[in-house]
């Protein structure tokens, strides 16, 4: 449901005209990692967390990697990670982003993140995917680094099996589709 993002990416942000290098950060996209955020802010005064929070529909409905025919997220990890978020007090140095803005206005995005950190922007989001690493990680799990897709936002939306497969998941655990609806995600 979220990932948990404290790191400085090199050439996205500057300080002292310089580019941040990838040092002394941690990057963590495993939902497990995020039920660790307020420990973290707790016990590391100068660790910032940028939370990524997406439509938990879209989560449920990601595509398995390597079996495109199976859907990737667990419902009991996207509930316990939804709820545990939830339940966070405000933090100063947690800054929350919706994945749909960042998809959908990255450089805004940016600007926001940038203020926050109070640290200059250098490469601008909407076109960092140049300067991306071909790893095999990054294909298999992105098909490789490529431009952001709006059209990406809502993927359960194209799919009859994933609308049905939603149907059918917040029949059975109405606490998913409760938690759509506190994070904000209503239509």
């Amino acid at each position: 449901m979220a990932n948990l993002l404290a790191a400085s990416v090199e050439g996205l942000f500057y300080q002292g005209g310089e580019a941040l290098p990838i040092v002394d950060t941690h990057l963590g996209k495993l939902p497990g990692v995020a039920l660790d955020v307020p420990s973290l802010l707790t016990h590391t005064p100068d660790l910032y967390v940028l939370f990524m929070i997406r439509d938990p529909r879209a989560v449920l409905t990601s595509i398995h990697p390597k079996d495109r025919r199976q859907f990737w997220a667990q419902p009991a990890r996207c509930l316990a990670v939804g709820q545990s978020y939830l339940s966070w007090e405000a933090h100063e140095r947690r800054i929350d982003v919706r994945f749909e803005d960042l998809v959908t206005q990255p450089d805004e995005v940016q600007t926001y993140i940038s203020e926050r950190l109070a640290l200059p922007m250098g490469r601008s989001f909407s076109t960092a995917y140049h300067y991306f690493r071909d790893t095999p990680d990054n294909i298999l799990a992105l098909g490789g680094p490529r431009p952001l897709d709006p059209s990406r936002v809502r993927p359960w939306e194209h799919s009859s099996t994933a609308c049905h497969y939603l149907l059918s998941l917040f029949a059975q655990e109405p606490a998913l589709a409760q938690l759509t609806h506190d994070l904000g995600y209503r239509e």
